[in-house]
Parts: structure tokens; sequence; C-alpha cells
């Protein structure tokens, strides 16, 4: 999909919403896979881009008898391009997980597509 189909479709945000599910829906795979009583989305935004789609997510996974697992990953989604990129990071979800958010986010704000202008701050 191009930029300008993306913002001349009335659709756009239910396109872009679509996107985030079914990528929570595979989430939701992975938790399976290891083998987690439960799964929680913490958070899920799209995050500006002048290059593609880009959305943020993370979760946490409630594995029995084990410290829990967050899932942290941002997406894009290039304009023109027939592939997505995801960076996602796994971290044991303890008592600092949200003291360490911020380093979280710079690590992700750090990572750009060639020519993306930094939206993030």
């Amino acid at each position: 999909m191009s930029e300008s189909q993306l913002r001349n479709n009335p659709d756009s945000e239910r396109i872009v919403k679509m996107l985030i599910d079914l990528s929570i829906d595979r989430y939701k795979e992975m938790s399976k896979s290891f083998k987690a009583s439960r799964m929680t989305v913490l958070e899920s935004k799209l995050t500006p881009s002048n290059k593609g789609i880009r959305f943020y997510i993370s979760t946490i996974h409630f594995i029995d008898g084990k410290p829990p697992i967050a899932l942290i990953a941002t997406h894009i989604h290039p304009f023109d391009k027939p592939y997505g990129i995801i960076f996602l990071m796994s971290v044991v979800a303890d008592k600092h997980l949200k003291e360490d958010q911020m380093l979280y986010d710079n690590i992700f704000n750090s990572f750009h597509l060639v020519g993306e202008q930094s939206v993030l701050g």
C-alpha cells in the first residue's frame, strides 16, 4: 500500500487497527507456545512515520511457576513494500519493568527506516 492510498482511504483507521489486531493475534500464538496461562496487552499504539505504518505493542505473558515475560515490539510496514519489519524485545517482567520502560522506549525509538523522519522526540 502506498502512502497516498492509505491517507486517501476513508477506512485507513480501520486498516491500521486490523494490522495491530492481527499482530496481537500472533502474540497470542506465541503465548500459547510459551505455555502461558494468560496474556495481557499492556499497550498498543500507532506511532507516526513518514515511511510506513508504524505501531508499538507491549504484552505480558504469565507462565505458571516462572516469572512473567514481557514482549515489547515496534512494527513497521513500509509504504509500497510487500513486507513488514518487527523489532522485538523480550524481558523478564520483574518489579523494575515499569522503571525500565524509558530505556526500552529509547531503544525502540532509535530504530528508523532509511529516510524516516524522527517524529518521536
